[in-house]
């Protein structure tokens, strides 16, 4: 399946299940304890294709906020787990079909303050020239604030979304705590 995009093609990328709370873990991997809720965001593509395929991918980043709780530098030995998401078609809450990019599995190991940068990434076909597929970031989105805990703080997890809840029926590989 392809998308043909040119461009007269827009883009929007949403965070439509914004990361709240974490309770921060350790470096061996029985602790980890994931990002409630687990952050999901869509893709609007405009015109709306007929045909998708993935070629597209979200990084997710840790970002130190400033004073002013802005984004202020990034931390890439504090976020770990799956900080790449593909785009996966799914229903939506309305019965649509919409693009996610959901995180079950992101962890952040200090107890602080952060926000989450979302890069919206697009992967070309290698070309005749070149057996190398190139990439862009054509779109960046960050977070509300996320509230790391020590164990010893931490306030409990919330319950799975309705969105979360109906995301995971919809794929056998999505699995997460939260639910």
């Amino acid at each position: 399946m392809s998308l043909e995009t040119n461009s007269e093609t827009q883009t929007e990328l949403l965070l439509i299940q914004q990361p709240a709370v974490a309770r921060c873990c350790g470096h061996g991997t029985s602790d980890f304890r994931s990002i409630d809720p687990p952050p999901i965001l869509s893709l609007k593509l405009k015109p709306s294709p007929r045909i998708f395929n993935s070629e597209y991918i979200v990084a997710a980043t840790l970002w130190s906020l400033d004073p002013n709780d802005e984004p202020f530098q990034e931390l890439p030995n504090h976020l770990v787990g799956n900080t790449i998401a593909e785009s996966r078609v799914l229903e939506n809450l309305q019965g649509s079909i919409d693009i996610f990019f959901i995180f079950p599995h992101l962890y952040i190991r200090k107890e602080g303050r952060y926000r989450l940068c979302f890069r919206l990434i697009k992967i070309f076909s290698p070309s005749q020239d070149s057996l190398i597929p190139t990439s862009s970031v054509i779109g960046t989105v960050f977070s509300n604030i996320v509230q790391v805990f020590l164990p010893k703080h931490f306030p409990g997890k919330s319950k799975p979304s309705l969105l979360m809840r109906m995301l995971v029926k919809q794929t056998n590989d999505l699995k997460s705590r939260n639910l």
